[in-house]
């Protein structure tokens, strides 16, 4: 693997000084100044978002360390194969109108020795390029 925008990595090095900063300076939900108020005691009985609060910090120090990775932009390169062969392209056309269903090869009908004969011809083909049209009217 490899980035497009490696200078962006450097990034990275800012986050630990962010996690110091939750760690070390985070409020610890008590304000500066008191005033008298009964509207923060609304929502004290809410342990999911006691827990959000508790975990939003470390949340977001997550989200930042993906979004600087996804802006240094992480390829994966294919190996490439090449080969130089001599190759066709070969369209195979079958009918599939009621016709086909004739019982001409004893016990089965054209249809199935068509496609019989269609594999085993495509199995032979390995390096050509290969397309399949079905034409016909069914009832």
């Amino acid at each position: 693997m490899f980035f497009g925008s490696p200078a962006f990595l450097w990034l990275l090095l800012l986050l630990p000084a962010y996690a110091f900063y939750l760690v070390r300076f985070k409020r610890r939900g008590e304000p500066a100044l008191g005033y008298p108020s009964l509207a923060h005691l609304h929502g004290m009985g809410d342990r999911a978002a006691a827990a959000w609060e508790r975990i939003r910090g470390w949340a977001r120090l997550g989200a930042l360390a993906l979004l600087i990775i996804a802006l240094a932009r992480p390829q994966q390169g294919l190996k490439g194969d090449d080969r130089f062969t001599k190759a066709a392209d070969i369209m195979l056309c079958l009918d599939a109108s009621d016709s086909m269903r004739a019982e001409d090869f004893k016990p089965r009908n054209r249809i199935e020795v068509a496609k019989e004969s269609a594999i085993q011809f495509l199995e032979k083909r390995r390096d050509d390029r290969l397309g399949l049209v079905v034409f016909g009217r069914c009832r």
